[in-house]
């Protein structure tokens, strides 16, 4: 079995990826499994404005001696002022889902996991990951 590394030190999102590349012959490490992963993230978005959000997911798949393939996932919304539900992790209390008109912490795992930036971005990665494994 393959080993594929997620580039972050947080178990919770490898967690929630896990389920979205069920059947496929890979084992899930994130990079801070193998060591302190401090990534640096010293970019200015759009994301910083505090009523209308959108959580953004990139994937990139490294390989040796390939250019990494990016995979780009959106969810918009915006943040609520009080924290709602019990699920998830995060900022999943208060990001209030555009298309739910709940927040992610709200919403059951297997919603989560069809509306949710990084199910997005997943999917998109999980076709390329299939076509890499079946060639």
């Amino acid at each position: 079995m393959r080993v594929l590394v997620i580039g972050t030190g947080n178990r919770h999102k490898v967690q929630e990826i896990a389920p979205l590349l069920e059947g496929l012959p890979l084992s899930l490490r994130a990079a801070g499994d193998y060591g302190p992963f401090h990534p640096d993230e010293s970019g200015a978005t759009a994301e910083e404005n505090a009523v209308i959000a959108r959580f953004v997911c990139v994937i990139a798949l490294c390989r040796p001696g390939h250019d990494p393939c990016v995979f780009r996932g959106e969810c918009p919304g915006r943040i609520g002022t009080e924290r709602r539900g019990t699920a998830g992790f995060g900022y999943d209390p208060v990001f209030i889902v555009e298309s739910a008109g709940r927040t992610f912490a709200e919403l059951p795992a297997d919603v989560k996991n069809t509306i949710s930036h990084r199910a997005l971005a997943t999917r998109l990665c999980r076709q390329e990951l299939e076509r890499l494994l079946h060639a």
